[in-house]
């Protein structure tokens, strides 16, 4: 253990003070003293033997004695260059103004002689007392005030140290000063935004609470604290006020404060509140962008001023919401499009593990809280994805970002071969590894301008190979090629000459849990085409389907989902394009059996909830190199129907891959007569589980040479 000790105004050392330092070096710490440099020299003689000791060095700062706020801003920056555990202090005064430097909150070692008792038994200054001994991780004073001040800042009574005899007792107290080796990311649950004045300062290293893994609680400050570690090894704390206690009002700024000194002194992974005002105030929060949930409880969301929903909707790219039903997710979702893909149902409470014999994944906190992860020589990764589209990685780098151990910024072109030179250039500046989706023209540049220490990436979907988009590309700069397919690779190393060493396969991720929901009454008659231009996406497959089965059954809807050709001139003033669509929209038209059961909607970020209405999602492309939408469908419980292909057979099973309209009509009739919709439902279900971002993360972070020794 390494202290940056400051005696009181940066005086000469007292008798007090070497006897302190003493018995810190006789404990093992390291010890750095901070006085001002115009201090009387008569002092540092008479310490002259100690501060010969092998642990004990000094750091004179340019300061007169007495500047307390000088020094201890001083102190801090030493402290911070030399990477200690905490700062201890001796003086009132002196740990008045380090205790409001949210620095090394939750940090600071406060020492009382025997002769200042006195100054922390003054009624009047009873505040100023609570506000020291809330940002302490330890006391060293005289055994006669250990209960006057625990009772006083709502402390536990292991973290009172006593000086005698050049030694501090109990000696393992003195050692929960640092964080234990069994540290497990805590999740922090505040029953209310206003519950926590006092219980942040509650160090989740004390014995007491190490030794609480099967559950514990304490009544602090008008409120009830309960931890407890899940199996996972996750911990879990959780605040609630008594019925009976006044909640405190102090601001949002005042509790997000407390939070940042209570988040120093352990890594907090998430802030769970129920307060929607709150979560929205700690999203905008610099340093609390990535901690809160809003765990709503039932029937409760559409009770808050819509005011408050605003403020979420400003911050909904960093706050999840859990409820309880998926009636309300879905109604959430509808009227706050924002939260698309932000809301879980977990029925039993985030934080609480689902009862014995309950079908459920993994809670949402071990699926979407941030993760810790160990920081490579103190530095985080600095990943920049870079490209003009990022619809197929949003997940993964969603995921990506939530790891402690990760930077990921998003740089996008504005076309694929056009963005301002000076703007794709910076990127390379706070870059240790480059991300390129598609290898078109950012892959070109990047290949040619990444320099030695930095890892280049570049992943292929597919159309690449099909004209000159990668002539450019310096492969040879290149550390990973990864392509979505085992087709597309093989392609891949045959046109490029690729080492097939530097290539990998790792399919499109997709959330399951975000799309498994469950399927309207009647789906099984609902056939879907989520995305249908270009012409390849064969529209008109889709259509013969619903013709033939409609025939039969009326029952039958096709429902298309995506952006009209229309939309992308030169799409549509391709002559060859126009041809083809102008001849499905005729024939359309012409047919009011068809007309009737088609339903064209707009391309938007609904695709979970529109995907519960859908019984059998097509997929009758002429060339796709994976079709996400498929595997999305699937993940829903989607039936896909799927045309004869190239690499049809490494994605999807035998049994829905048909080689045309008329097979891939029988195939929905046949299953929808003799019932085998449900089953075929659940099958698929979970043969999408494969294509999981859980199971994928781990590919991608060894692809792009995430972690220690990851990069060869």
């Amino acid at each position: 253990m390494h202290l940056v000790y400051v005696p009181d105004g940066g005086e000469v050392l007292t008798e007090f003070d070497q006897n302190l330092v003493q018995a810190l070096c006789n404990g093992g710490v390291e010890v750095t003293i901070v006085t001002a440099t115009s201090a009387t020299p008569d002092g540092a003689d008479q310490a002259s033997p100690l501060l010969s000791h092998p642990l004990v060095s000094t750091a004179p700062v340019d300061c007169a004695p007495g500047e307390h706020r000088r020094l201890a801003w001083l102190a801090v920056q030493i402290a911070s260059r030399l990477r200690v555990d905490g700062i201890a202090c001796r003086g009132q005064v002196m740990a008045r103004v380090l205790a409001g430097n949210a620095t090394f909150a939750g940090r600071l070692m406060v020492c009382i002689p025997a002769d200042d008792s006195s100054e922390y038994q003054r009624p009047q200054l009873r505040h100023q007392i609570s506000t020291i001994l809330a940002s302490a991780a330890l006391v060293v004073c005289p055994k006669s005030l250990h209960d006057q001040l625990a009772s006083m800042g709502h402390l536990d009574t292991s973290r009172f140290l006593e000086l005698t005899e050049g030694a501090l007792s109990p000696p393992e107290s003195l050692w929960s000063f640092v964080a234990s080796e069994e540290t497990v990311p805590l999740d922090l649950h505040l029953s209310c935004a206003f519950a926590v004045t006092r219980t942040l300062s509650l160090r989740l290293s004390d014995p007491a609470v190490r030794e609480a893994c099967g559950g514990g609680a304490w009544d602090a400050s008008g409120a009830t604290v309960t931890y407890v570690r899940d199996n996972a090894g996750r911990g879990h704390l959780r605040v609630d006020p008594k019925a009976s206690a006044a909640i405190s009002s102090d601001t949002f700024g005042r509790q997000t404060w407390r939070l940042l000194q209570f988040h120093r002194g352990w890594p907090l992974t998430a802030v769970a509140t129920s307060d929607v005002a709150f979560a929205a105030y700690l999203a905008q929060h610099e340093k609390t962008e990535d901690l809160p949930w809003l765990d709503l409880p039932e029937g409760a969301w559409g009770v808050w001023d819509l005011t408050e929903w605003s403020e979420l909707h400003q911050s909904a790219g960093v706050v999840r919401v859990v409820v309880k039903t998926a009636e309300e997710r879905n109604d959430l979702e509808r009227h706050q499009p924002s939260l698309i893909g932000r809301v879980t149902v977990w029925p039993w409470g985030l934080g609480c593990q689902p009862p014995s014999g309950a079908i459920a994944t993994a809670d949402p906190l071990t699926r979407y809280g941030r993760v810790e992860k160990p920081v490579r020589g103190g530095k985080k990764c600095r990943v920049a994805l870079v490209g003009h589209d990022f619809k197929f990685a949003r997940t993964i780098a969603d995921d990506l970002s939530r790891r402690s151990d990760v930077q990921l910024s998003r740089s996008k072109w504005q076309s694929q071969h056009a963005t301002p030179v000076s703007e794709a250039r910076a990127v390379l500046d706070g870059a240790d590894v480059v991300w390129v989706e598609f290898a078109s023209g950012a892959a070109e540049f990047y290949s040619h301008n990444v320099a030695a220490e930095q890892w280049l990436v570049i992943r292929v979907h597919g159309y690449e190979l099909l004209g000159p988009w990668a002539d450019g590309v310096h492969f040879g700069r290149v550390n990973r090629v990864v392509f979505v397919s085992e087709h597309t690779r093989r392609a891949g190393i045959e046109k490029w000459g690729l080492d097939p060493d530097k290539t990998v396969v790792i399919p499109n991720a997709v959330d399951t849990e975000l799309l498994a929901r469950p399927k309207s009454q009647g789906a099984e008659f609902n056939l879907g085409l989520l995305g249908w231009r270009p012409s390849l996406k064969r529209l008109d497959r889709a259509v013969a389907v619903l013709e033939e089965l409609v025939s039969h059954d009326d029952r039958y809807s096709l429902f298309v989902k995506g952006k009209s050709p229309i939309q992308a001139p030169w799409m549509w003033t391709d002559p060859q394009e126009r041809v083809r669509f102008d001849a499905v929209f005729a024939k359309i038209r012409r047919t009011p059996a068809l007309a009737s059961h088609i339903f064209f909607e707009e391309d938007g970020p609904d695709v979970p909830d529109w995907l519960s209405e859908i019984g059998w999602l097509l997929s009758p492309s002429d060339r796709e190199s994976f079709h996400l939408a498929a595997v999305e469908g699937m993940a829903s419980g989607a039936v896909p129907v799927v045309w004869n292909r190239q690499g049809a057979e490494d994605i999807f099973p035998a049994g829905v891959i048909v080689h045309d309209s008329p097979s891939a009509s029988a195939l929905v009739r046949e299953a929808v007569a003799a019932g085998k919709h449900a089953d075929l439902s659940v099958e698929v279900q979970s043969l999408a589980a494969q294509y999981d971002l859980g199971g994928l993360a781990a590919a991608w972070v060894d692809a792009l040479g995430i972690g220690v020794g990851a990069r060869r």
